[in-house]
């Protein structure tokens, strides 16, 4: 039986401001696939694979349970997204590793990391650029459906998510599995939501909790943003659905 076909995104050029509630200045690198990485005011530049990609942060995590505070954000090249997450000492603020996920390979990659986080709770506005993008995932996540009013799933890695009344495009690339997790069992579903018409693409988490008697589907509105507008498109929702697992 033949490949699927990859399913391909065309984006115009992100240029813009971004406003965010804190700040970050951040400095290090990593010492496997991670190569030097510089941020001021929450955007700069990461070196992945030796290639130098645009980069920005959008949002600060933080995550007692493990004494760590994550910064989300994005890096890109013109064929390429990518997922990352800077994790730092929430008390000294000494960064430890980063991880990331890209479109091509939704697998997250760990790499431990050395350098400085230095964040404060300071509203900040950065400006914030990103290339035109001509994006392809050559693999969806498979095994998977949810069965819901607005949100739909099929077992290839494709369904639809209506939002404000309009239908998106949902793409699974990426999957965690964090049945194991103490404070939030579940698996989570690294998405791709896209408005061909209007030419926008969001990054969302889908998280389907593990818990016999729960028929929801938890949407982080939290970790979302949309380019090329840099937008947070809508606030977490549990939608009401059956889902299946492989």
């Amino acid at each position: 039986m033949p490949a699927p076909p990859a399913v391909e995104f065309t984006l115009g050029p992100t240029a813009g401001p971004l406003s965010s509630s804190f700040s970050l200045t951040a400095h290090g690198s990593g010492t496997k696939t991670v190569g030097a990485f510089h941020f001021e005011s929450n955007v700069g530049t990461m070196e992945i694979d030796g290639m130098v990609r645009p980069a920005f942060v959008y949002e600060r995590i933080n995550w007692t349970a493990i004494g760590r505070t994550l910064f989300q954000g994005f890096a890109a090249s013109d064929s390429e997204l990518l997922v990352f997450w800077l994790f730092c000492n929430g008390e000294t603020g000494v960064l430890t590793e980063v991880q990331f996920m890209t479109t091509m390979n939704g697998t997250i990659v760990h790499d431990p990391a050395s350098g400085m986080c230095v964040s404060e709770y300071t509203p900040t506005t950065s400006e914030v650029t990103v290339p035109a993008l001509d994006l392809s995932i050559p693999r969806l996540v498979e095994g998977f459906t949810i069965d819901g009013r607005n949100l739909h799933l099929d077992t290839d890695g494709r369904g639809s998510m209506t939002l404000d009344e309009v239908e998106l495009e949902l793409y699974v690339f990426g999957l965690v599995d964090c049945r194991d997790c103490p404070d939030n069992a579940a698996w989570e579903l690294h998405s791709l939501l896209y408005d061909r018409d209007a030419g926008r693409l969001c990054f969302s988490i889908f998280y389907l909790p593990i818990n016999p008697s729960a028929n929801e589907v938890l949407v982080s509105g939290t970790y979302s943003l949309s380019l090329p507008d840099l937008v947070e498109p809508f606030q977490p929702a549990v939608f009401v659905a059956d889902w299946t697992a492989p």
